[in-house]
């Protein structure tokens, strides 16, 4: 009752869980509705958010961590624990995200592609195995419920290892935000189920696409798209399209199927949307 009335629903129910036994089995049999999850793992650091509140888990020396629960309006509180910081939050992470009577509005997993450093690739490997281990568990559901799944990586790879233990059904939207998109992992990802059924797709941000569109040499370059650029790019998509006999003037039709997608590229102020719309034929 005390955790219906509170602004932090979710992560009360999440503190409950740990103060006994009798009380985790009470927590467990209700449903618990969690509006965001997000898990930022970088060098020194990561960031569990359950609903706004986070705790950021740190290493000042090797074998000790220092879990900060960071509240808005209250000075952060310190625990001492030992091991890793990813670790740490990962452990915590599966205290809930697999429990089957939980379910996620969004959850958002980013693996920090701004992060460079020689250990980056066996760390990301490290951590991205270890929310496979907990997921994969025999104790795991089946399938999470969440209607928004956010990844960010250098590679669309920890995306198609972790979008199989998500329901398909109840996915509302798909993004990612990667650095590098090979067409091999792109062939993989729009394989899955999650990817046919999603309402929405985003690709965030690729530095691929802009250095290879927009002719950008550096991410950090800001480019003043004209009128001219937007056509350039128009015709890029167009083109592509316009090879597969089932496109036509935006329409990319589908056989045998009662919908279509709908294809817009458009300028809006300094941004250029290209639009991927499912819809379905009328009549």
């Amino acid at each position: 009752m005390l955790a219906r009335h509170s602004s932090n629903y979710a992560l009360c129910r999440l503190y409950l869980r740990k103060v006994s036994r009798n009380l985790r089995s009470i927590v467990d049999r209700e449903t618990t509705n969690c509006e965001s999850v997000v898990i930022e793992f970088s060098r020194n650091r990561t960031w569990l958010s359950v609903d706004s509140p986070s705790i950021v888990y740190e290493c000042p020396e090797e074998g000790l961590c220092i879990a900060k629960h960071v509240w808005e309006s209250n000075k952060p509180s310190k625990v001492k624990l030992n091991g890793s910081h990813w670790e740490l939050a990962v452990k915590d992470l599966s205290s809930f995200l697999t429990n089957r009577n939980w379910k996620f509005g969004e959850i958002d997993i980013r693996f920090d592609p701004e992060d460079t450093f020689e250990e980056k690739k066996e760390d990301d490997a490290n951590r991205l195995n270890a929310l496979v281990s907990i997921l994969s568990s025999p104790m795991s559901p089946s399938k999470i419920y969440a209607e928004k799944i956010h990844i960010a990586s250098e590679t669309l790879a920890p995306v198609i290892t972790l979008l199989p233990y998500f329901q398909p059904k109840t996915l509302k939207s798909l993004s990612f935000w990667c650095d590098r998109i090979h067409k091999k992992h792109l062939k993989q990802l729009m394989k899955t189920e999650n990817w046919k059924t999603a309402d929405e797709l985003v690709l965030l941000k690729s530095k691929t696409l802009e250095c290879c569109l927009l002719g950008t040499t550096s991410i950090t370059n800001v480019l003043m798209l004209g009128d001219s650029d937007l056509e350039a790019l128009n015709e890029k998509v167009v083109g592509i399209m316009e090879e597969d006999p089932a496109y036509t003037r935006g329409r990319y039709n589908i056989e045998g199927a009662n919908f279509y997608f709908e294809i817009k590229c458009e300028r809006n102020g300094e941004t250029v949307r290209l639009e991927v719309r499912k819809k379905p034929i009328s009549g």
